[in-house]
């Protein structure tokens, strides 16, 4: 599907911050984790810290 449209809101400076640490928390970027809480879709679930370890392991 082609994203042509744009919406644009107005938040406060800490309000970003946590929305990008919440994206950024699911390996998500800002514009995927914001869709997926509007459409009311699943969210992946956030790696523990053995998962993330073993990831790291892998990617090397």
């Amino acid at each position: 599907m082609e994203k042509k449209a744009r919406i644009e809101l107005r938040i406060s400076p800490f309000e970003k911050d946590v929305i990008k640490a919440n994206a950024r928390e699911l390996n998500l970027s800002v514009s995927d984790y914001l869709i997926r809480c509007g459409m009311r879709k699943h969210l992946p679930k956030p790696l523990s810290s053995e998962e993330l370890e073993a990831w790291m392991m892998l990617k090397e």
